[in-house]
């Protein structure tokens, strides 16, 4: 049985720096995580380990290669390297699958949309034994359990957080 956990709390509180502790270095996880490294938002692959540039600097130009929220442009790769992460996670047996994070740019339609509303139909269709954990800002936690159909999330706060247990269950 597919569980889907919400992990929330206010932006910049620890959330990802969080997560990365617990999943870095674990076989048995895969999806992503958006740390800031040297002040820059970067995207690290769970399943390779691998850390990919994510936000533009400051200096880039507006184009079609970026997409802009707020003051932040992301590199459109990225999110194609999301959606293949994805796809791949629907074929594969993980005990986890870290999405970080669903946000504005996703509830706008972008981001890792269409593909992320795509996967979260398709991994609850299907018969595997799995933890999905979506990063979702506070403020925006009622619009994403909305937008997704969530209502059956486990919402996991991270004022409250203990550790990995808060996640685990006996798979």
């Amino acid at each position: 049985m597919v569980e889907i956990k919400i992990f929330t709390a206010p932006i910049r509180s620890g959330k990802t720096t969080a997560l990365m502790s617990l999943f870095a270095k674990r076989k048995d996880t895969t999806g992503f995580l958006c740390p800031d490294v040297d002040g820059l938002r970067h995207f690290y692959d769970l399943s390779n380990a691998l850390l990919l540039p994510f936000e533009a600097e400051e200096r880039a130009v507006d184009c079609e290669d970026l997409v802009a929220i707020g003051r932040f442009r992301f590199k459109k790769e990225i999110f194609i390297q999301a959606e293949v992460i994805l796809m791949n996670a629907l074929t594969s047996k993980y005990k986890f699958i870290v999405i970080d994070e669903v946000g504005k740019l996703e509830l706008m339609g972008n981001g890792y949309e269409p593909m992320f509303g795509k996967f979260l139909v398709a991994i609850r269709a299907l018969d595997i034994d799995c933890i999905v954990i979506l990063v979702v800002r506070d403020y925006l936690l009622d619009q994403v359990i909305e937008r997704y159909s969530l209502s059956d999330a486990c919402v996991i706060q991270l004022a409250n957080f203990k550790g990995l247990d808060d996640f685990s269950k006996e798979i």
